[in-house]
């Protein structure tokens, strides 16, 4: 091949090629590298080749005109896709990845350097799109599942109030109460062992009445405590709840032996209030549960309470209400009503109970009207005739 036929190869490549002479003046440029670089680049020396269009780094740093690809193979270096940008006076910006070999004649003389360029631009903008493709999926993969993680625990959590709701409903056994109250706290909170204990102010001491976690309960070094003492003594006095990361040091703990015996480190104690919440001096608040509440409070008070309860939700709080409700009229109400029987028998509880914890509500316990709770309340959950209503506080 002789030297027209093989300037007639590389004028026909897609690919740029330049061929420099020793001190970096380009002895020849094909059509691909004049549309690639916007000049006779023939024509112009380094310093002026750097002028007509800025080079750059990939990580955006500036190149000197000395680093340029053909320079460097003009010095010796051999270059394999190397990448860097180049930004032309029109803003106009591409990346080019580039291959470079030095030439040599006879003893190893210098000769000057070919270069091969290759314009990747839309091949770095597809690829960038398909990785923020990738990115978004990933995020929404991950959100989706953050979501149905979040939806299980909800269900499950409601599932587990829904079984005690059942229970409470039907069983007259304070112990047993206690024990299935204690288990789905265990259940939401994830804890090895829930007590409950009573205060009695009167002889300021505490007195453990139940709970869940058997093994650890009956292992438990008293079951009375002062109440000027421990971090329970401290709830009961303070009204306050109380997390504790690390109870082994904690001064306040009496029970170290025991909760190293039964692997127990952490603390958490909720203040219960027994009395009339009708009379309860309430403050503002994030959060109010009423759970099996209202339908004990007298019918006339019920509007009011709920009134006086709303005006002292923060922003951005809420008042969960799960209660027995009035009954639909004609043969729905039957249905519920039946479902709610089959529903306790179901949960182990004895037939004779049942009918005595029915029996012992009369004149006691009446259902509620939903419209007592105020406009805007939320109906989440029912069964029955028992039902869950959200109320919402003011949005700021």
């Amino acid at each position: 091949m002789n030297a027209r036929d093989a300037t007639a190869v590389l004028d026909a490549l897609p690919l740029a090629v330049l061929m420099a002479e020793p001190g970096g003046r380009v002895t020849y440029a094909n059509p691909a590298a004049h549309a690639l670089f916007s000049h006779d680049v023939e024509t112009l020396t380094p310093m002026e080749r750097a002028r007509c269009w800025a080079t750059r780094h990939v990580d955006g740093s500036a190149m000197s005109a000395d680093e340029l690809p053909t320079m460097r193979a003009i010095r010796g270096e051999r270059l394999r896709n190397f990448e860097y940008r180049i930004t032309h006076a029109d803003g106009s910006e591409h990346r080019v990845l580039v291959s470079s070999e030095p030439i040599e004649g006879p003893g190893g003389r210098p000769l000057g350097a070919a270069c091969v360029f290759e314009d990747v631009t839309e091949r770095r903008r597809s690829e960038q799109r398909l990785a923020d493709a990738l990115s978004d999926q990933t995020a929404s993969a991950l959100e989706n599942a953050r979501l149905s993680d979040a939806l299980r625990a909800r269900a499950d959590r409601l599932r587990r109030i829904t079984e005690l709701n059942r229970f409470i409903s039907a069983s007259l056994d304070i112990a047993e109460v206690l024990r299935e109250i204690g288990r789905a706290a265990a259940d939401l909170a994830r804890a090895e062992v829930v007590g409950f204990w009573l205060l009695d102010p009167e002889r300021a001491t505490l007195e453990l009445k139940g709970g869940w976690g058997e093994e650890c309960l009956r292992d438990v070094p008293t079951t009375s405590l002062s109440s000027d003492a421990s971090l329970v003594g401290w709830v009961a006095r303070q009204r306050r709840p109380l997390n504790v990361p690390d109870v082994l040091g904690d001064p306040r703990f009496l029970f170290r032996e025991w909760a190293v015996r039964n692997g127990l480190r952490a603390f958490l104690g909720i203040p219960i209030v027994l009395g009339d919440a009708l009379k309860l001096e309430l403050e503002p608040f994030d959060l109010m549960v009423c759970f099996l509440t209202a339908m004990f409070f007298p019918v006339a008070d019920r509007r009011s309470f709920f009134e006086r309860s709303r005006s002292l939700v923060r922003p951005g709080g809420a008042i969960v209400v799960v209660d027995k409700t009035e009954p639909a009229a004609g043969y729905a109400a039957t249905v519920m009503w039946r479902m709610v029987l089959s529903a306790k028998v179901a949960a182990g509880v004895d037939h004779a109970e049942i009918v005595a914890k029915e029996l012992s509500l009369g004149g006691v316990q009446r259902p509620l009207d939903p419209a007592v709770l105020g406009p805007g309340a939320v109906e989440w959950f029912r069964y029955g005739d028992f039902a869950g209503w959200l109320v919402e506080g003011p949005r700021s």
